[in-house]
């Protein structure tokens, strides 16, 4: 399997995240329903996630993926905004639970940006366990886990993890440093590479998404 090119030392990556400032052109993007409108000309994503990805490991094998993302600061308002139906300025748990139906539903029909591929297997993810909506310093959080189809074995074979949206309406970065870790038993000789997978392309070719793969000794 080709390598993969750090994240660090690429400059696109780098543009992707720089362009930060959050201009603002929601383009009447409502949570749930939004995020999936990107159009061809539109040459930027307009919705950012800071994201976490634990690999879940029981028995010496990945069962699970648990994944948090973190919303842009404007679009998090506009979602608070959209849901806060008292008008009290903030969302209760019953606001909450709408705004969770509402988006867990839209996920499903674009696999929750998580694209997995152990060996030769890759796995759609059409459902998730305990989807659940936050509001933390003003940012809405979003937190789930993802089963795997069949428990993966990274001594066998590297599991190979991206989240992002292949039409680029939505940016998820991942720290490559704190935002990856293993959860559970201890797998020896376990190594975590994150960064772009150059040979797979998205958005017209023009943007390269950023994998993380779990590879550990051979048995």
């Amino acid at each position: 399997m080709p390598a993969l090119r750090p994240a660090t030392g690429s400059v696109l990556h780098l543009n992707r995240r720089s362009g930060r400032h959050f201009r603002a052109v929601l383009l009447g993007v409502v949570a749930g329903s939004c995020l999936w409108a990107a159009r061809p000309a539109a040459a930027h994503p307009h919705v950012w996630i800071d994201a976490d990805l634990s690999f879940v490991v029981r028995d010496g094998k990945v069962r699970a993926l648990d994944i948090v993302w973190r919303f842009d600061e404007f679009f998090s308002a506009q979602m608070l905004l959209d849901f806060d139906r008292n008008r009290d300025g903030r969302l209760d748990a019953a606001e909450l639970q709408a705004l969770s139906r509402q988006t867990q539903a839209s996920l499903g029909e674009y696999s929750f940006f998580t694209h997995i591929r152990h060996g030769e297997r890759r796995q759609a993810v059409r459902e998730v366990n305990g989807f659940r909506v936050e509001v933390e310093k003003g940012s809405v959080v979003y937190r789930f886990t993802v089963p795997l189809e069949e428990p993966a074995d990274p001594r066998r074979s590297p599991l190979v993890v991206g989240l992002y949206d292949e039409t680029y309406f939505v940016d998820i970065a991942l720290d490559g440093k704190r935002g990856l870790r293993l959860d559970g038993e201890r797998i020896p000789g376990c190594r975590i590479d994150h960064g772009e997978r150059a040979e797979e392309p998205i958005y017209f070719g023009s943007v390269y998404p950023l994998l993380t793969r779990l590879s550990c000794n051979a048995v």
